[in-house]
């Protein structure tokens, strides 16, 4: 269902903002690492300007990290 969430329609502010990860980070909290890395990868048409992020965080995660899904580090 998140991978669903990550494939829809962008709003135009998506673009620039990106989508919240608010339910991605609690998913991740609690283990349903695959769920998030599969959002992750569907945000990537949503959010075209953070492909680098995504990536990042998509990595960590195959690491076994939880890294912190917010949008400070993107500049």
């Amino acid at each position: 269902m998140l991978a669903q969430a990550g494939a829809a329609a962008s709003a135009g502010t998506l673009d620039w903002q990106g989508p919240d990860m608010s339910l991605a980070q609690e998913l991740l909290q609690v283990g349903e690492e695959q769920a998030v890395v599969d959002y992750l990868a569907a945000c990537k048409k949503l959010w075209p300007s953070g492909i680098p992020l995504l990536q990042k965080w998509r990595d960590e995660i195959r690491k076994g990290k939880k890294p912190q899904l917010n949008r400070v580090d993107l500049h």
